[in-house]
């Protein structure tokens, strides 16, 4: 539970940092902290419903949990963006997400599979280094920093893309660019 909600928190800085950085800004970390972290009663609760009701679908035969996440796929970019609450920011993912869904099936579907991929790929480097080095207990240490290194690098990936779906979803039905996204940040 403790993993959702930071990954909440994650996807929140990573919203900003994305945005900032598609318009060439500098960045400014400890702003988007204070405002992750001033978004951090509703990024909690939304993130424990999400994870609850994706878990739950998941659970029936995987599909409806894929559908039930791309359903809420935009609800942290909107607590973080629109300042909606928990269920404002669920309810706004829904409506933002009508009529995208299967697309965005999809998309979580090849960014998950690249994930794991990476994921499987530098774990597997990771042993055979350590295996050829045979450090013993530092060898061991090494490879869980390293291992954190790719789910770090795996987690933002999956945040960033939270907050592009975000974005082009704005964007197709709205007509509101990144530019006008990123100024509820200054």
């Amino acid at each position: 539970m403790l993993e959702i909600v930071l990954n909440g928190i994650i996807t929140a800085l990573l919203v900003q940092i994305a945005y900032d950085a598609k318009l060439g800004r500098p960045l400014a970390l400890v702003a988007y902290m204070r405002r992750a972290f001033g978004a951090i009663i509703p990024i909690f609760f939304v993130s424990i419903l999400v994870g609850i009701l994706v878990g739950l679908g998941a659970l029936a035969l995987i599909l409806p949990g894929l559908w039930l996440f791309a359903v809420f796929s935009a609800a942290i970019p909107a607590v973080v963006i629109e300042e909606e609450g928990a269920t404002g920011a669920m309810d706004r993912s829904s409506a933002l997400t009508k009529e995208y869904r299967w697309p965005i099936v999809g998309i979580v579907l090849v960014m998950y599979i690249l994930v794991i991929g990476f994921a499987l790929a530098g774990g597997a480097v990771i042993a055979m280094i350590v295996d050829a080095i045979g450090l013993g207990g530092l060898g061991y240490s090494i490879s869980a920093v390293l291992l954190a290194c790719i789910v770090a690098l795996t987690s933002g990936f999956i945040a960033i893309s939270s907050a592009l779906i975000y974005a082009r979803l704005r964007e197709m039905k709205e007509g509101v660019g990144v530019d006008e996204l990123a100024s509820v940040f200054e």
